[in-house]
């Protein structure tokens, strides 16, 4: 079996903040899927948030 590296600019990007659904909250993306904010290293550092990048996975 071959590995295959990430990216590596993948390295620089952290989580920020992720949100599941909830059906009793009648909050959902998707079909029960997932939103995931990432923002990179150096951005956080310096509190630019404008720069995050948001992820639904469904």
């Amino acid at each position: 079996m071959t590995i295959t590296p990430l990216d590596p600019e993948a390295e620089h990007w952290v989580l920020l903040a992720q949100f599941g659904s909830d059906s009793d909250a009648k909050m959902t993306w998707g079909e029960e899927g997932a939103l995931y904010w990432l923002i990179r290293s150096e951005d956080l550092a310096a509190r630019r948030f404008g720069e995050a990048r948001l992820i639904l996975q469904g």
